[in-house]
């Protein structure tokens, strides 16, 4: 790739863009709850939550009851979770605490 960028890594980029925006928007709505209220585990808890829900949409084209959530959108969810687990383990480090 002499300059040139894929169409994977151009697409990339979109999607890592669209979920920073999406981020935003719910960061705004929401606040930091996961972090706040327990911290790592929570987020942890949240990605496993999402995992479940992948599974079950992409069993068959199965379609949740929540209709405006399709599966694209629970793995935009998952990559912002993973994404505030790291900022967590970040501002760990910067405070000292041990990771857990």
């Amino acid at each position: 790739m002499k300059g040139k960028y894929s169409s994977d890594i151009i697409e990339m980029g979109k999607i890592v863009k669209g979920n920073y925006i999406l981020y935003c928007k719910k960061h705004n709505d929401y606040g930091n709850l996961p972090v706040e209220e327990s911290g790592l585990v929570g987020i942890l808890v949240r990605i496993l939550d999402k995992v479940h829900r992948a599974f079950r949409l992409s069993e068959d084209g199965k379609v949740g009851e929540v209709v405006d959530e399709n599966l694209e959108d629970t793995l935009r969810d998952l990559s912002n979770y993973a994404n505030m687990g790291i900022l967590e383990l970040k501002r760990r480090e910067q405070d000292g605490r041990k990771k857990r």
